[in-house]
């Protein structure tokens, strides 16, 4: 349908965006996994749990695609020479089918601690029976960002339908999880902010500049992390304890 071209931009926005945070969340839902499964008989503790997970999740995937998104636009043609900008565009629509995604990831590991892996073969074939359509008729008008942002409609759809087989396993959870991923969001934002501010006043695109904005960026969120997140004094607790 796009021919070679627009698939290397295509490839480059994805492995860019989707690939690192498909291969870091496992790595946490590994890990949880056993804690959940122990735990099934418990609704309260299972909500808490993941909770915990999405919590956990969100404050390391959310700066690092906040991140990418604000310094597409320097890393691309700095990295990848010119003739790659129309990557820019996909690799931020792709940063929001990755957040979709990171989210909707815990839902395996509860569905199969309770003992329900069924919930997640429906939960597919619906998302595969939405995103087919969607990506042949974006296709059609949009070209390769047709296909991203279909991708990420799909994956938003899914999002929503996972929380609803959430609901249905631990009980409401949606108040909670919005006050816990309110903090990370906002930090992000303002990491964001300042990074765009820096840019503005930037002459040029050089990799002095960019390495700038990736500590700026990485100072402020976890500065901000450290300040109303996780205060040292209660890390140097748990180390303590530890």
């Amino acid at each position: 349908m796009l021919g070679v071209k627009q698939l290397g931009y295509y490839t480059l926005a994805s492995q860019l965006a989707v690939f690192p945070i498909s291969k870091l969340s496992p790595i946490v839902l590994q890990v949880a996994y056993p804690i959940l499964a122990r735990l099934k008989g418990d609704t309260d503790e299972l909500k808490k749990s993941y909770l915990s997970i999405l919590d956990l999740l969100s404050y390391v995937n959310l700066p690092l695609l906040a991140g990418l998104f604000i310094t597409a636009d320097s890393v691309v043609p700095l990295f990848y020479g010119p003739g790659w900008e129309p990557t820019v565009q996909l690799i931020r629509i792709f940063v929001f089918v990755s957040i979709f995604t990171f989210l909707s990831n815990p839902l395996f590991t509860l569905a199969f601690s309770k003992g329900k892996p069924k919930l997640l073969f429906v939960l597919n074939v619906i998302t595969l029976f939405i995103k087919v359509p969607l990506v042949y008729i974006l296709a059609q008008y949009g070209g390769v960002l047709g296909i991203a942002t279909a991708f990420m409609l799909a994956t938003l759809a899914n999002l929503i339908l996972n929380f609803r087989i959430v609901h249905t396993l631990i009980g409401p959870f949606l108040g909670e999880f919005a006050l816990s991923i309110a903090k990370p969001i906002l930090f992000c934002l303002i990491m964001i902010g300042a990074i765009a501010l820096y840019k503005s006043y930037a002459d040029s695109i050089s990799v002095g500049h960019t390495i700038i904005q990736i500590v700026l960026g990485g100072l402020i969120y976890v500065g901000l992390t450290l300040r109303y997140k996780f205060p040292l004094a209660e890390l140097k607790t748990f180390g303590k304890a530890m």
